[in-house]
């Protein structure tokens, strides 16, 4: 019964659109034992972020092979990311989050401040928003590498070789290392964020966004997505819960990203 629920609301939510706050996700490439990572925040995946003063957000990117985590140190660029000490066996989980803080809504937008000593704030959330994606090795990709959490509150991991065209895409939801029910995930891919498709109105800092394919989780925090075509993709998924001390802000919020390329 919840997996047709889900499907029916999925559909509701594809037709609609909402409101899209700045994203948070992560890339990254490999050349012999350097590998460099760029972080995206905003609006234009793949690209990475754009916005200046905002490396102190950020943790720095860490990459795990099974066996070792390597911290990548900051470029001189912003949103880069790099490190000369990469083996190519196996590939790497590659990972990185936007540091906890408040957001709120306020008269003259939205400013990184809670409700504390102002009147002027319609909407507070404590914001913490997590990236995740994979880096191909020489060999292929050990499923035990793939499915292994990163210890991120909130997760999104891949149950199936989500890098294979001829294979679904099957996605778990993790929430404190607990399957999450009734998430709603979204994904794009690159054609579709670029194309006429899709309304994106990129004059406005918090534009209207209408995803690709919107699901659901069911009872075991799961989503199974047939048929995605070839290219690099997006998925996005969200939790909030009441804040304790209401005179502060209202809302906690969780974000997780992944991004992934289909061959």
């Amino acid at each position: 019964m919840m997996k047709n629920t889900g499907y029916i609301l999925a559909l509701c939510l594809t037709a609609s659109g909402h409101v899209l706050a700045h994203d948070v996700w992560i890339t990254g490439k490999q050349a012999e034992n350097n590998v460099t990572a760029e972080i995206g925040y905003g609006h234009n995946f793949p690209s990475k972020g754009t916005i200046p003063d905002r490396r102190d957000f950020f943790e720095n990117p860490r990459l795990y092979n099974g066996k070792e985590t390597i911290t990548l140190k900051p470029a001189s660029t912003d949103y880069v990311y790099k490190t000369e000490s990469a083996s190519k066996d196996n590939g790497y989980v590659l990972s990185t989050y936007m540091k906890p803080g408040y957001w709120s809504r306020t008269s003259s937008g939205w400013k990184p401040v809670s409700r504390e000593g102002r009147n002027d704030v319609a909407y507070c959330e404590f914001v913490t928003k997590y990236a995740k994606s994979f880096i191909p090795g020489e060999q292929q990709m050990p499923a035990q590498l793939y499915q292994s959490p990163t210890g991120h509150e909130l997760e999104i991991i891949p149950l199936s070789d989500i890098s294979r065209f001829s294979e679904n895409v099957k996605l778990k939801v993790l929430y404190k290392t607990s399957p999450l029910a009734g998430a709603i995930m979204e994904l794009d891919s690159v054609s579709y964020l670029t194309s006429s498709r899709h309304t994106h109105a990129v004059e406005h800092k918090h534009p209207v966004h209408k995803a690709e394919l919107t699901f659901v989780t069911n009872e075991d925090g799961i989503v199974t997505v047939p048929s995605l075509h070839i290219g690099q993709w997006l998925a996005k998924v969200q939790n909030k819960k009441s804040f304790q001390d209401k005179s502060l802000c209202d809302e906690t919020v969780d974000v997780a990203t992944l991004s992934f390329s289909r061959n």
